[in-house]
């Protein structure tokens, strides 16, 4: 299906910051950045500040939609992909700035919750010097093994096919970007209702992986709905989640420095 969208390039340079907008035709299942990097090569020259002069194969991008509440030149764009069984892509560090969303793709975030603003109006930016990024593994083993998701070690043992599908999960984390416990919280938190199912889908996981996840971040059943508990148990549940999340960060700085040298 071809719609009509706007994409505006926010261009910037020391001296401050311009903007460029052009109405393009694009394929609702076809991936953005061809388009968005053509309004980019469209727009050299004819802004007053940018500090882009050419553009680049596999050039980095922020992605927006207009209205969204978010200050573009704050972080690398939105968080979330989506891939074909229904789970969700966790695009952390530069991960945004190469991913090639479709129009279906953003709309499907927007309608469950996970980004807003206008599907009609694309903003783009493209940041300026960049590093590089650390490893993954180590967290999502770190993350599951909290969790309850069954890794390795004796609990592998007693209860082989958790064993099995804690591999699976490992795997489909890593390959997502999904690699903490901070992540998986912050997801849960964009909505004040959840069914396990999406929780499922989104995550990737069986069911009683989903209400593990969701009863250890102090959610309460209520008919089929989940929400945030006020009880003690949920609350003191949801305080050694967060607690977890600082171990984990300091676990893996630590690596990282020993990795290094320091």
């Amino acid at each position: 299906m071809k719609k009509d969208i706007t994409i505006s390039y926010h261009t910037y340079d020391h001296n401050g910051r311009d903007t460029y907008s052009v109405r393009r035709t694009v394929d609702a299942n076809s991936g953005l950045r061809e388009s968005a990097t053509s309004v980019i090569q469209e727009s050299l020259g004819k802004t007053k500040y940018n500090w882009l002069t050419e553009v680049y194969k596999d050039q980095q991008i922020i992605f927006f939609l207009n209205n969204s509440g978010h200050d573009i030149y704050q972080n690398f764009g939105i968080q979330y992909g989506i891939n074909k069984d229904g789970s969700l892509k966790f695009l952390t560090d530069y991960s945004p700035l190469r991913y090639n969303w479709t129009l279906s793709e953003l709309e499907e975030l927007r309608e469950n919750g996970y980004i807003d603003g206008d599907l009609d109006h694309i903003t783009i930016a493209t940041p300026e010097g960049l590093g590089a990024t650390g490893g993954i593994l180590p967290q999502v083993l770190d993350a599951l093994i909290y969790i309850g998701g069954v890794y390795g070690g004796i609990q592998a043992i007693k209860s082989p096919i958790k064993a099995i599908h804690g591999k699976v999960v490992a795997k489909k984390w890593s390959k997502n970007n999904l690699k903490s416990l901070s992540q998986i919280r912050e997801l849960l938190d964009m909505k004040s209702i959840w069914q396990t199912s999406e929780v499922k889908k989104r995550l990737g996981v069986k069911e009683d992986l989903a209400i593990r996840i969701l009863t250890k971040l102090g959610y309460e059943l209520t008919g089929d709905k989940w929400k945030l508990g006020q009880s003690d148990e949920s609350l003191a549940l949801r305080s050694a989640w967060l607690a977890k999340e600082v171990e984990i960060e300091n676990t893996q700085n630590e690596r990282f420095s020993e990795e290094v040298g320091e």
